[in-house]
């Protein structure tokens, strides 16, 4: 980080002032609160592990889906300054992502013939998401809907036709994150 800091004022040392308070908006803060970490760390590492005891433990095909998403979110809310105030919101983004998968893959997927089918397919709801991304409104729950349509909608694996199979992945992965949230 110090290099980089170092290069990044050589850098803006040789540019005009305008271009130095363009370039640099927010300060990089220097102190870690190493306490905080280590206890957030903690917390992730126990939650991931307690994830998958009992995803091996119940035998349950998606449970390391639910324990990935346990993992990923436990990550990502201990990470910032408000989880409470995320939480609700990266929420809706996973279960719209979700379901807009969920979607996708019983009603769509089946009919794809080729690649391309598959790319034109999968374009309506990446528009929709690049439209609650670009909105201030809906812009953090956009990017957990595109990831969790991306992940669970699997565009580019053999589609599966087992109704329960599709319905309990999607299951799994709100599962993972609403315990965590």
């Amino acid at each position: 980080l110090e290099d980089l800091i170092a290069t990044e004022a050589g850098i803006l040392s040789t540019q005009s002032g305008t271009f130095r308070e363009r370039f640099r908006t927010a300060s990089v803060p220097y102190d870690k609160d190493w306490r905080s970490a280590r206890v957030a760390g903690t917390i992730a590492g126990a939650t991931v592990f307690a994830a998958g005891c009992i995803a091996l433990v119940t035998g349950w095909k998606y449970g390391p889906l639910a324990a990935l998403g346990v993992g990923n979110f436990v990550m990502i809310l201990s990470s910032m300054e408000n989880p409470h105030r995320m939480a609700p919101r990266i929420f809706m983004g996973v279960l719209s992502g979700t379901v807009a998968a969920t979607i996708f893959r019983i009603w769509v997927l089946p009919h794809a013939g080729g690649t391309l089918d598959i790319v034109l397919m999968v374009f309506p709801f990446l528009l929709i998401g690049g439209f609650l991304r670009a909105s201030r409104a809906t812009s953090v729950e956009a990017v957990d809907y595109n990831m969790c349509f991306l992940l669970g909608g699997q565009p580019f694996l053999p589609a599966e036709t087992d109704l329960s199979r599709i319905l309990e992945s999607g299951l799994a992965l709100v599962l993972g994150v609403a315990l965590v949230c």
